[in-house]
Formats: structure tokens, sequence, C-alpha cells
């Protein structure tokens, strides 16, 4: 197996398989503390590697770039925070894909604004994507948690795709390694503000029943991450990105078996489209 398709199958089950556990830590210790944590292993993981990643020579003090660097970073940590709140409230299995086409957003910026053409594979998926939100959002039985779930996929959808378009200057300006060093610490700053403007809890102690889930959380999701990050990074972005979009199906999956989830008959047909059409994107 190809360097390029390990570090693929690391990134789809990182993410995955961390996104599959955000139910089970958000149900023992909130959905704040989950983030909180995700936020001091980033930032830890920042101070340590920093040195290595962040590349002097491309960074200035360009305050307009600067600021979208921070708003695209508050609207991301928002979207997480929704997600997390959503899936301590709703159904994984309808959350996860919903809130997985936010990439929706930054396609339709730039057909609408900067005149791009996405091309058949991403208009096909994009086309799937808005089909399979309508049949998602289907409700037949007017329960709380599929409304939330739908709510919150949606809320986290927006906020994501909103934050894609935010970065693309700075990536530009700064270069993706230091966006990555550089948002860390502004994630952690705003969680912290937070945190303390909502008088949350912040820490888990280690005999918490929550801790080692929500350790496990911000562990996967950093592994994904990474070997998303390393894999672009040696120009294998053709071939990870797919395979990493679809991590939405082992979510679903461990969802309906393990939480014993259900979704109704319209829903069953929409997230495998929202799947189907995040992966084309992905080409």
């Amino acid at each position: 197996m190809s360097l390029a398709y390990l570090l693929s199958l690391i990134s789809l089950g990182g993410y995955g398989f961390g996104d599959f556990l955000t139910k089970r830590s958000v149900q023992k210790v909130g959905y704040f503390r989950l983030q909180f944590m995700m936020a001091l292993v980033s930032i830890s993981i920042a101070v340590i590697f920093g040195i290595f990643l962040f590349q002097p020579s491309r960074f200035s003090w360009n305050w307009p770039v600067l600021g979208l660097l921070v708003l695209g970073e508050i609207l991301n940590i928002s979207a997480y925070l929704i997600y997390n709140r959503g899936a301590e409230r709703g159904l994984l299995s309808l959350i996860s894909p919903i809130s997985a086409g936010y990439p929706i957003i930054p396609i339709f910026f730039g057909l609408i604004f900067l005149r791009e053409n996405p091309g058949l594979l991403a208009g096909s998926g994009v086309f799937l994507i808005i089909l399979g939100l309508i049949l998602a959002s289907i409700i037949l039985d007017k329960t709380k948690h599929i409304k939330a779930s739908i709510f919150y996929g949606l809320a986290a959808l927006v906020l994501w795709g909103i934050s894609t378009i935010t970065v693309l200057a700075p990536i530009e300006t700064f270069g993706p390694r230091n966006v990555i060093v550089m948002s860390a610490p502004l994630a952690f700053l705003y969680v912290v503000i937070f945190g303390l403007a909502t008088r949350q809890k912040f820490l888990i102690r280690r005999r918490e029943k929550g801790f080692w889930v929500t350790f496990l959380v911000a562990f996967f999701e950093m592994i994904g991450g990474f070997a998303f990050l390393f894999a672009v990074d040696r120009g294998h972005i053709a071939i990870v990105a797919p395979i990493s979009a679809a991590y939405p199906l082992i979510t679903v999956f461990l969802s309906l078996l393990i939480y014993k989830e259900k979704l109704n008959s319209f829903q069953w047909f929409g997230v495998p489209l929202i799947i189907l059409g995040i992966v084309l994107m992905a080409f």
C-alpha cells in the first residue's frame, strides 16, 4: 500500500472514529468541556510542533487578512460547539452527514462571485448533497431529537462553509502551515472567552467517567487532521481528499449499530446521497 493511501485511511479513520465518539463524550462531560479538551490538545500540539511547522518568511502583519483569520476561527469553533451540542441532543447519524456537506457553500461562493467553474464531478456532488439534504430534512415523526438533529446539522454546515471562505485569503497570504499554527491559540482563546462568558465548567478530572472518551475524541481528530495535512503537504490531495471526506460513513454506520439510532425512509435515501456528493466534490 502506498503512503498516500495509508495516510488517507488514517485520516478517514481518525475523523470517523473521533466523530462517532463525540456523542458518548458529550453525554458524559457536556458539549463545552469536549471542545475545551480539543482546544487544549490543539494548542499543545501547536506549541510542540510549531517550531517545525511555522514559516517566518511567509508571515506578515497584514491586519485585514489577520482579521479574516480570527473571524474564520470564531466561526469554525462556533460550528464545533453547535455540532457538539447537536450530538448531545439529536441523532449523530443525521447531524454528521448534514454538517459535512458544508463545501457546497464555498463552491457556490466561487461560482457566483469568482466566476469559477466547479466541473462536472463537483457540480454533480453539489446536486446530490442538496437533494440529500432535502430528503434528510423530511420529518415524518415530529420528535424533538429529529428536529434538533436537522437544525444543528444545518447550522454547523452554514458556519463551517462561511469559515472555509474566510480562511482562503489567510492561507494564500501566510501559507497553510502558518495558518494551522496560528489557528490553535486563536481557537483556545475563543473557547476560554466563551466558557467564561457562559460560566461553563472547564476541566475534566482524570478519574471522571468521561475523561478518556473525551481524550480519544481529541486524539482521533488530531490524528485525522495531521494525516490529511501530511498527505496534502506531500502532494497527495487528489487521493486523500475523497477518501477522508467519506468519514461520515463510519459515523453513520457506528451510530446506527451502537447507539441504535433510527432514520426514516427518506433519510435512508438522503444520508447516502449526501456522503456520495461529498466524496464527488473532493475529486
